[in-house]
């Protein structure tokens, strides 16, 4: 019997989904096609890989011990396709980068000279709490404050972040002890819930209220900004990102222990691709100009 490359791609949509239509959705297929091609491979290898379950798919056996040959293919497609993609010496083609909220808003006034550098490059960018895997091939270059946990990257510094607590001028306005160490005692904070409480500030915050809490907690470092800026009470905030908001005052020098350094990580499978290449050395290019505004404004 000889597994058809396609179907071994829905099987492990599947796996990972635990159901048809996330595992359409994340191969852009319809629902009916996924169970179709389940079918035929089942049928082939004359087992069942999943149990269908009132909450979704689980593996069987079978099917448990199907997952990591399948997932060989998988990085075997993806190195030929790298390899492939390496032969050609212009930088073209789509390139899928992954960056969370923050390196997001930080990227974003770049992406024209990006595009004026490399105007045969697409750029596909998602933005996303969880690391998309490099060796599946669900990004090529992932940027984070933090590695992912594969062996096979390659990492390349871009800026370091600094932190520093904010607040808006009409909250520090009515609440003096904002502009002293009262602050933590006296003053309401915007944090993030429980599960996103690693966020940079989020333990750093916790650690200062004590028994409090912060009045205002959710789970969208891109919006904190906005959070400070409606006069909510205080809260930390990217520095370079701080200055866009013309309505909130720096209220302490940049925090030591949130500093953050983040780095942009490729495969090394397919660090040698034209269009990846360029992308990256655009990027470190690019972050290089981004020193003095990574700083911010003085304190008010």
């Amino acid at each position: 019997m000889q597994a058809d490359w396609d179907d071994i791609r829905i099987f492990l949509a599947i796996a990972r989904g635990g159901s048809l239509t996330r595992a359409a959705a994340a191969l852009q297929i319809s629902q009916p096609t996924v169970g179709r091609r389940l079918k035929k491979l089942e049928d082939a290898f004359q087992a069942r890989l999943f149990d269908r379950l009132p909450d979704g798919f689980a593996l069987t056996p079978e099917g448990t011990a199907l997952l990591p040959k399948a997932e060989a293919m998988e990085a075997a497609a993806a190195a030929l396709t790298a390899e492939a993609d390496g032969l050609s010496p212009d930088a073209e083609g789509s390139v899928r980068l992954s960056v969370d909220e923050v390196v997001a808003q930080i990227l974003a006034p770049l992406l024209p000279k990006l595009r004026n550098t490399l105007p045969a490059v697409e750029l596909e960018i998602g933005i996303e709490h969880l690391f998309a895997s490099l060796t599946r091939r669900e990004a090529d270059i992932l940027i984070r404050d933090r590695p992912p946990q594969n062996t096979n990257q390659i990492s390349r510094k871009l800026f370091d972040l600094d932190y520093a607590v904010y607040g808006s001028v009409a909250y520090v306005a009515a609440n003096p002890a904002a502009r002293t160490e009262d602050r933590y005692r006296e003053c309401d904070w915007i944090g993030y819930d429980a599960l996103h409480r690693h966020f940079a500030g989020g333990e750093w915050i916790q650690d200062r209220l004590g028994n409090r809490a912060p009045m205002i907690r959710h789970n969208d470092a891109a919006m904190m900004g906005d959070f400070i800026t409606s006069g909510g009470g205080l809260g930390v905030l990217p520095m370079i990102l701080a200055d866009r908001y013309s309505n909130i005052i720096r209220l302490t020098d940049p925090i030591p222990d949130l500093k953050r350094t983040v780095h942009l990580y490729v495969h090394q499978d397919i660090r040698r691709v034209a269009a990846v290449r360029a992308v990256i050395d655009t990027l470190a290019d690019e972050t290089r100009s981004l020193e003095t505004a990574l700083l911010g404004r003085d304190r008010v």
